[in-house]
């Protein structure tokens, strides 16, 4: 089970990654600005979410891919597991829902609710071999 678990860490910090690459992406790519450019908004449609937002929104993301498959690291049941999974599965479809806004940051839930699946699908097997 250690290995299980190392791998739930593995996906946290894989979380961890992508919210830091998310908070590098233009404001253009999560806000209409770029259809309502005027000579005021350019300067900001084109620089980083983290440089106009601040880091709280990042955070929060980082925390929304991190906390789920750390917890399930730490408490290594399949009921929490496969919660997880519907977690992140939830993240991913309020995303493709919501694309075009900040939310849609969570797009890159979808990785992360493959590998949980997949981990609680091993996790599961394991456990019944048992």
């Amino acid at each position: 089970m250690r290995a299980i678990r190392l791998i739930w860490l593995l996906l946290a910090v894989l979380g961890a990654l992508l919210a830091g690459w998310e908070a590098t992406w233009d404001m253009a790519q999560v806000s209409s600005c770029d259809t309502l450019l005027t000579p005021d908004n350019e300067n900001w449609c084109f620089t980083s979410i983290a440089a106009h937002l601040g880091i709280w929104p990042n955070l929060g993301v980082a925390i929304a891919f991190v906390a789920p498959a750390a917890v399930a690291a730490l408490v290594l049941r399949r009921w929490v597991s496969w919660t997880v999974v519907a977690v992140y599965l939830g993240m991913t479809v309020l995303a493709v829902i919501r694309w075009w806004t900040l939310v849609g940051m969570l797009v890159w839930a979808a990785p992360l609710f493959a590998g949980a699946l997949i981990i609680a699908a091993v996790q599961t097997a394991v456990c019944e071999r048992r």
